[in-house]
């Protein structure tokens, strides 16, 4: 448990570091910033079916991830788009 809030403590530092930089950049900047944030989405997709292959993880939990990473590219794509 411990282990969790410090990630997240990481996690949300990190955020409002790099929330700071994406206010201040050029739309550029932005897009550049949402692409390889869906990048790093399409790679935790094939991590979480690595782990869905391995039976490290249940098939419910891989639905579950998968749904929550295809929502959160779709909603990265949308912000790419507004930025044109």
């Amino acid at each position: 448990m411990l282990l969790q809030k410090i990630n997240c403590e990481v996690f949300f530092k990190y955020c409002a570091k790099y929330s700071r930089r994406y206010r201040k950049g050029t739309n550029a900047d932005k897009t550049n910033f949402l692409i390889i944030s869906r990048g790093s989405v399409f790679e935790y997709v094939a991590i979480v079916y690595l782990l869905k292959e391995e039976e490290i993880i249940s098939i419910e939990l891989f639905q579950f991830m998968y749904f929550l990473l295809k929502e959160l590219s779709k909603m990265l794509f949308v912000m790419m788009q507004r930025l044109k």
